[in-house]
């Protein structure tokens, strides 16, 4: 092969010099150095067989270790962006060299020595970024053009060199990753199922052998191949696991999940430990069952195939509870301090979890429930001295570890919690009771019993995250609701003065956990919720965090706890915005949106300090998601930005009402404008249109800032933002409608920009009929407002508007709106209209098409449009209509009108009628008249279904031999 002639060859051309010493800059330090490297590498892709000597080079063990790298990362790249031409690329006309394509016979000699290759190789960071290359070929190529591949594979699977074997089942792993989720419509996996058919036999062979082994290596190859097996089955069943092999599978996996891993085998590193292979692969068995149970074991469902069903009965009957007991081992060993992994102590959790909605899992789990949550699941939920230790020394990275959702993700200590949750609501009142007995009556009552020096604060922060877990539940229950006050009073109002930061944090969220639970002493919610405001000054960065997520809850407990926060209300978005600046996170923008969701127009007296605030926030935030740093950071940075923008929104509609404020906000938030529409900033575009629609509406008119503002719209419609045009509607009405004498005046370019924005899209045969309808908006608020402005535009308004509508349009609701354009045309000034189409001999043709469409015109708004169109006609002197609009032509318009008025009556009462039920709807609820009914928007609306769905803490009582209702598991499905 062509690795073997380059290893057995010690010389190397003047050629192989020049790229490994190209190939060694494009990781200096210099950044002249390293763009020179990689220009030169560029120009080597002309030279024919320069992608094969990429592959020597990585092959090549004499080759320095990082210059190994930079070959196969460039060989990666190549492949992933290349490999799917077939020929060279160029531009017409250009002088350039066409962009490299790899030929018939590189991909060849690629595809012949890459798996060799990667056997070979040694270095994980080469071999991983080979794995990568096979992926991304056999994405392309397999198996139709790569049918040497699996025979290749077969074949090193079957020497008895463990490096070989090795290296053949992680090649076969990359290229199973294709079918992993690849549907099962049109027979698309066949030729996979026929794989599987052939390769699996060996591979579970190669897992019984090394099963027999302690090696590390022995694990590897142990994990890939539990790893190719989760991958094959995930999704879909291959028709082989069903006829009878899926039993044996099942005895071997059961072999790697049980069998002991030794202590002194594991390394000290806990990096290392966590990566040793044995547990990687019992981790992926995990999953295997996991999945097995969670996908195949569920009620059937429409379009589910037989065979499905019939294989999760066959594990369900001969399986699930055998598994069970492995997982249970796992949890054992962690309960009596052995060394157990994260991950798959997580997934042996997620197991029992999907066991709860299953009678015959269910019924096997039941005697060891109290054991597993109180002496595994409950010392899951505590923190640790680790825990500690790293609030005290880091707590910006413990805050932002508490908000991280990989990090919770992959925590045992969040599915505990949600085992909890989860066997409350589907098990019952008796699992309630019998976990509440234990928190309460043991961990609880021996903290309080415990002598200072000797209290368990771990147990009782882990204690009061289950009360907090369960409070849907608590508070509905009866005998537990009659006693949540003094519960909150003894063991959480304590708490806020902890000497415990962790502790007083979490008194913090529990108490706002009961937030709407019954007080009989009003003056105990007072004193927490000021306990609560104290804690914002706390001296520890997560204390004040979860003081300030608290706030929002306690103020749904209505007037009372809005009293108390409003003299402090400039003191919390202080505090607020304080937390925003050490940690970009959404959740406490999420804060502030609420707070001023609450307080509405008294948020007034500090709208331009909090919109300033805003506007500095966001803009860092942007920019730091725009930044060179680690992926989360960047995306907790971005939904940071967007919470802010979404934050002023909430200010502008909460004083909607005061246009007098409008200006002054203006001004503090330009800067935040003026980023966000701009090219670079797309990605909060519409949040920022919104902000730019309520000044434009709400303002007392449209003020120089916003006028400075306009130009930028068409330099975004035009470029990078053209499908944004539907966002833009509304500001460019407001600035048509409200800044009428400034947009028509002869010397600004606004009138034009929006011509031009109507003409190209109707004329571009490309554009979707959505976007032909957005530009139709924008006529009917020009005609609208522009009376008298627009005399010389109406005839090129009119035929551009029929011309589309007279080619083929297939879209009836683009047809409705551009006989709207004309519609409107008409009503401005019906002479000049129908001089228009008179003209152009196209007054016939148009209300063809028009009358032919009356049915289409569904809304009110359609129906008043068209009367107001055609009625325009009557306005005409009889003698100056056109001949097809005299005589039976005006009594065929005269009586569609007629038609058109009885049922836009009939439309507006059905309306009317529905706005008086739901107003009668609100008031028997206790909501009291609106003040807003006149107002511009659906805000009037929102909650008009609230209450319909399940509420949380709904528990279902189903005997523990039966299964639990399938739309139930569906909505707790992690």
């Amino acid at each position: 092969s062509v690795v073997r002639v380059l290893r057995a060859s010690s010389k190397m051309d003047q050629q192989t010099q020049r790229v490994l010493v190209a190939l060694q800059y494009t990781m200096s330090p210099s950044m002249a150095e390293r763009t020179s490297a990689e220009s030169q590498l560029k120009q080597f892709e002309s030279v024919p067989g320069y992608v094969v000597l990429l592959l020597q080079i990585v092959g090549n063990p004499s080759v320095d270790i990082s210059v190994r790298q930079a070959a196969v990362i460039y060989l990666k790249n190549l492949i992933m962006g290349k490999w799917h031409r077939t020929t060279a690329v160029g531009s017409a006309g250009s002088t350039a060299p066409p962009e490299f394509a790899f030929s018939p016979e590189e991909k060849a000699i690629i595809r012949e020595n890459i798996v060799e290759a990667t056997c070979h190789c040694h270095i994980p960071l080469v071999r991983v970024q080979l794995g990568v290359a096979i992926q991304l070929i056999s994405l392309h190529d397999f198996p139709t053009s790569w049918p040497g591949f699996i025979p290749k594979i077969m074949a090193l699977m079957g020497t008895q060199d463990p490096a070989l074997i090795h290296g053949a089942v992680f090649c076969l792993m990359n290229v199973f990753k294709k079918y992993g989720s690849m549907p099962n419509a049109n027979n698309k996996r066949e030729p996979f199922n026929q794989i599987v058919a052939s390769v699996f036999p060996v591979l579970l062979q190669l897992l019984t052998y090394v099963n027999a082994s302690d090696s590390p290596q022995a694990g590897d190859i142990a994990r890939i191949i539990c790893k190719i097996f989760y991958s094959s089955t995930k999704r879909h069943l291959a028709p082989y696991f069903m006829e009878g092999p899926i039993n044996e599978w099942v005895a071997v996996l059961l072999h790697v999940l049980d069998r002991p891993v030794p202590p002194q085998a594991l390394p000290t590193d806990e990096r290392a430990r966590r990566n040793y292979p044995w547990w990687k692969a019992k981790k992926w068995v995990c999953h295997v069952f996991d999945k097995f149970l969670s996908r195949y074991c569920r009620k059937p469902r429409e379009g589910d195939p037989p065979e499905k069903l019939a294989f999760g009965q066959l594990f369900l009957a001969h399986h699930a509870t055998r598994v069970m007991d492995s997982m249970l081992n796992i949890l054992n060993m962690r309960r009596t301090g052995q060394y157990v992994p994260d991950m798959p102590l997580q997934i042996a959790i997620s197991y029992l979890n999907n066991s709860l909605t299953r009678g015959v899992t269910f019924t096997h789990l039941l005697p060891h429930l109290d054991i597993v949550t109180q002496e595994v699941l409950f010392p899951l939920m505590c923190l640790t001295a680790k825990d500690e230790e790293l609030w005290r020394e880091d707590p910006h990275e413990y805050a932002r570890r508490e908000f991280d959702p990989v990090h919770e993700y992959h925590n045992p200590r969040t599915a505990a919690i949600h085992f909890i949750y989860d066997m409350v609501q589907l098990r019952g009142k008796a699992r309630l009771n019998s976990f509440m007995a234990f928190i309460v009556g043991t961990v609880l009552s021996r903290y309080q019993n415990d002598p200072h020096d000797q209290k368990n604060y771990y147990e009782k922060d882990a204690a009061l995250t289950a009360i907090g877990v369960l409070a849907p539940f608590l508070k509905t229950i009866p005998e537990y609701q009659a006693n949540l006050e003094r519960m909150l009073f003894t063991h959480v109002f304590p708490e806020f003065s902890s000497p415990r930061g962790f502790l007083r944090a979490r008194a913090c969220g529990v108490f706002s956990d009961f937030h709407d639970a019954p007080f009989s002493n009003t003056e105990h919610f007072t004193g927490g919720l000021r306990a609560v405001l104290n804690l914002m000054r706390d001296p520890d960065l997560p204390v004040r965090i979860e003081a300030a997520l608290a706030i929002p809850g306690l103020l749904q407990q209505g007037d009372a706890a809005l009293a108390e926060v409003q003299p402090l209300l400039g003191f919390v978005l202080d505090e607020c915005f304080k937390l925003l600046n050490e940690i970009d996170n959404d959740d406490l923008v999420a804060i502030l949106e609420a707070i001023i969701d609450m307080f509405g127009e008294n948020i007034a007296p500090f709208a331009v300090s909090l919109c300033a605030k805003l506007s500095e926030a966001f803009l860092r935030c942007a920019v730091a998601a725009n930044g060179d740093g680690d992926g989360e950071g960047e995306d907790a940075a971005a939904l940071a930005a967007l919470g802010c923008l979404t934050a002023v929104t909430s200010v502008l509609h909460a004083l909607k009402k005061m246009p007098e404020v409008y200006p002054q906000l203006e001004h503090v938030l330009m800067p935040l404008l003026s980023f966000g529409l701009e090219a670079e900033s797309l990605q909060y575009l519409e949040e920022v249109v919104r902000i730019l629609t309520f000044f434009t509406f709400f303002g007392p008119g449209i003020t120089p800032l916003m006028w400075s503002l306009f130009p930028k719209i068409p330099v975004l419609l035009e470029g990078p933002a053209p499908d944004f045009l539907e966002q833009f509607l509304n500001p460019i009405d407001n600035y048509i409608s409200r800044g009428t004498d400034q947009f028509f005046a002869p010397d600004t370019p606004y009138l034009n920009v929006v011509l031009n924005i109507y003409y190209k899209t109707l004329k571009d045969p490309t554009s979707a009929p959505t976007e032909c309808g957005d530009a139709c908006q924008l006529m009917e608020s020009l005609l609208l407002s522009g009376r008298g402005r627009l005399d010389s535009y109406v005839p090129a308004i009119m035929q551009v508007a029929v011309e589309r509508l007279t080619s083929g349009c297939r879209s009836p609701a683009l047809r409705v709106l551009l006989l709207e354009v004309i519609a409107h045309c008409l009503y401005y000034n019906p002479t000049l209209a129908v001089w228009a189409l008179e003209s152009h001999h196209l007054t016939a043709p148009v209300l063809k098409i028009w009358f032919d469409n009356l049915s289409n015109f569904k809304r009110l708004h359609d129906k008043k449009v068209c009367v107001l169109g055609l009625s325009s006609l009557l306005s005409l002197p009889y003698a100056n209509l056109p001949p097809v609009l005299q005589g039976p032509g005006l009594q065929h318009i005269i009586a569609g009108l007629i038609n058109f008025c009885a049922e836009a009556e009939k439309m507006k009462k059905e309306i009317d009628d529905e706005v008086k039920l739901y107003k009668d709807q609100r008031a028997s609820l206790g909501h009291g008249d609106d003040d807003d009914d006149d107002d511009d928007d659906d805000d009037d609306f929102d909650g008009l279904f609230d209450g319909y769905e399940g509420e949380p803490g709904t528990m279902v009582e189903v005997p523990d031999d039966q299964d639990v209702d399938d739309d139930l598991e569906e909505s707790i499905d992690k």
